[in-house]
């Protein structure tokens, strides 16, 4: 359907106008235009509202309307030309019009206007409203099928079908219609009814879409006309607005309340945002102010500057008495200046800020402490280096066997060793302490070379091997330093010592072995030895003894025979002291009756016989 409308002046002259960009214009629009005239070479203009014609092809302008463009009812007959081959379609012939006269039709059928047209001329309204009427014809020809398509498709918008008509619907409303015929076959007209449904089903919903968009734009800006806070409800408006054109123009109450809530809706957005800014902002200035506290600032203390300093950024109900405002009052949107009871600062938004400025000087805090640390590390680790220094200086006196105290004396005024005291890390004893130990690492890889070259060449370090012969060795088989040897052979020595101890310990073991074993075969001598029993008279059976024979020394075998009498004459006395006291107490108890007497009294009072003692012989020990 065209936006463009053809009225007629009061002069009789036509002229156009488009209702979406309200432009008037005396030149023909081209979707006004036939086909015949858009083919046309001619194009037809205005000047000062009279016509004239202009040809594209060469370039020449009349006033005189061409012969192609005169009416064929009103033109004289043609010169026979060349012509396209029309598209023959049969249509009922009126009776009233002799059939053997062919009558032209036009290709293009004026729009009607279906919205209000713009003030005019009386003539232009009442042509704009006359009901359509079908031109009679019974031929048509149409240079191409897009034009037969476009004039059906503009008699259906002439008989005004819109989207929610059927086929069947549309068919018997326009059957009649000549240029119901315009296409060939009945599922042409079908496809392009299709077609113009849904470009108007297209066009309604646009249409609808920018009605409900106007019912919007209005409604909103009635809303932004009324005393409404962020609580405001549907019924007090409807009720403060019913007589206003943007209420009414909305006619569903459901539409109504629909666009109330999305206005009210960002209407909370928006005042939300603005109070989430403003208390940013304030937030921002508060901690800026706290930029410079310390770790030892307290709340208490800060507290009553904050509020001294930022009473205007408070919320009002938190404010002092004078600039307080109750959380009730509501803030209207037509009154900018008023003040919102929703904006502002807590108590808790202020502790929220000193606590993250707290955080931060902490952390400023625990900076500084760690740079002065590490300011300090790099200081005791300099004055570290100053003594290693002094250590290498007299690193020519320093020996392996040096002591701190030999040491002390030669450093002991030197600055640098005066400034290590009372730091941290390694101490000054223990710097030289290392240093010592690398003395003592280089003599011991020089022994474990010479001890190595030793073993292969056989020579063999005693405890009285002098040192020379070790640096006479070490001359001629090592390249080990000289300075090392005297350490060197100190050490080997201690070892020579250490395997002598080792090798007596051993024999004096392997000895007291054999003079146990000799022990136990003097107790199963027969017959057995007893406390009486003497040297002399079992020396014969003694030496026939293989254990005899296996300690070689009969000085120690007889000691041990010794041992072995004694500690049976010392059986004897103990057995002997045992009889008496057992008979001292059973005499005691023959005295005294007896009362109560049980078995166990009778056990514990009965004498100890010579197995009872058996356990408290020696290992290897024979009873008597």
């Amino acid at each position: 359907m065209s936006a463009w409308t053809e009225y007629t002046s009061p002069d009789g002259r036509a002229y156009y106008y488009n209702r979406e960009t309200r432009v008037t214009s005396w030149e023909k629009p081209d979707e006004l235009k036939t086909p015949q005239e858009r083919a046309s070479v001619w194009k037809e203009y205005a000047k000062d509202g009279k016509p004239y014609w202009y040809n594209t092809a060469t370039k020449k302008s009349t006033w005189t309307r061409p012969v192609e463009l005169v009416p064929a009812s009103t033109a004289p007959a043609p010169a026979p030309a060349p012509a396209p081959v029309p598209v023959p379609v049969p249509v009922p012939v009126p009776v009233s019009v002799p059939a053997s006269v062919p009558v032209p039709v036009p290709a293009v059928v004026p729009a009607l206007a279906t919205e209000p047209v713009k003030p005019g001329p009386q003539s232009a309204v009442s042509n704009s409203q006359q009901p359509y009427q079908p031109k009679k014809t019974n031929r048509l020809e149409f240079r191409t099928a897009e034009e037969a398509e476009k004039a059906f498709m503009d008699m259906l918008h002439a008989h005004g079908v819109t989207g929610n008509w059927t086929w069947q619907q549309t068919v018997r409303t326009v059957s009649k219609d000549p240029m119901y015929h315009a296409l060939r076959s009945a599922q042409e007209r079908r496809d392009a009814f299709d077609r113009y449904i849904d470009r108007t089903l297209e066009k309604e919903r646009e249409e609808r879409r920018q009605r409900q968009k106007k019912q919007r734009e209005d409604f909103n800006a009635m809303m932004s006309t009324l005393a409404i806070s962020e609580y405001t409800r549907f019924s007090k408006v409807a009720k403060v607005a019913a007589n206003h054109p943007a209420m009414q123009a909305v006619e569903r109450e459901s539409d109504q309340m629909r666009l109330f809530d999305e206005y009210m809706d960002e209407y909370r957005h928006k005042l939300k945002e603005e109070r989430r800014k403003t208390k940013t902002k304030q937030m921002q200035e508060v901690a800026e102010f706290l930029s410079q506290v310390t770790i030892s600032t307290k709340w208490e203390d800060m507290k009553k500057k904050l509020v001294e300093r930022f009473q205007d950024s408070l919320m009002p109900v938190v404010r002092s008495d004078d600039q307080r405002v109750p959380l009730d009052t509501l803030r209207l949107q037509t009154d900018a200046s008023a003040v919102d009871p929703e904006a502002g600062l807590t108590m808790l938004d202020l502790i929220e800020v000193f606590e993250r400025a707290m955080s931060e000087a902490e952390q400023r805090d625990s900076e500084q402490r760690r740079r002065e640390k590490e300011a300090m590390f790099r200081e005791e680790r300099i004055r570290r280096d100053r003594f290693r220094e002094l250590l290498r200086e007299n690193k020519a006196k320093i020996t392996p066997v040096m002591t701190w105290k030999e040491f002390f004396p030669l450093i002991r005024t030197d600055p640098r060793y005066t400034e290590m005291l009372g730091q941290s890390g390694s101490t000054p004893l223990e710097l030289f302490w290392d240093e010592v130990e690398l003395l003592n690492e280089d003599v011991y890889h020089d022994r474990k070379k010479l001890e190595a070259i030793m073993r292969d060449r056989g020579f063999r370090v005693l405890i009285d091997t002098p040192l020379s012969e070790v640096e006479k060795f070490a001359r001629d088989h090592t390249t080990v330093a000289m300075d090392n040897l005297t350490y060197i052979h100190e050490q080997l020595v201690l070892k020579a010592v250490r395997r002598k101890e080792e090798e007596e310990e051993r024999n004096e073991r392997h000895r007291r072995r054999l003079l146990d074993d000799f022990k136990y075969a003097l107790y199963y001598l027969d017959p057995p030895i007893s406390a009486d029993t003497t040297w002399e008279a079992v020396q014969a059976k003694v030496y026939a003894l293989p254990e005899f024979k296996d300690v070689g020394d009969e000085k120690a075998c007889r000691a041990t025979f010794d041992q072995v009498v004694d500690r049976m004459k010392e059986k004897v006395q103990q057995k002997k002291r045992r009889q008496e006291s057992l008979e001292a107490e059973a005499r005691k108890r023959s005295r005294s009756p007896a009362v109560g007497g049980s078995a166990t009294e009778s056990r514990s009072t009965k004498p100890r016989t010579e197995e009872d003692y058996s356990s408290e012989l020696e290992e290897g020990e024979m009873p008597m």
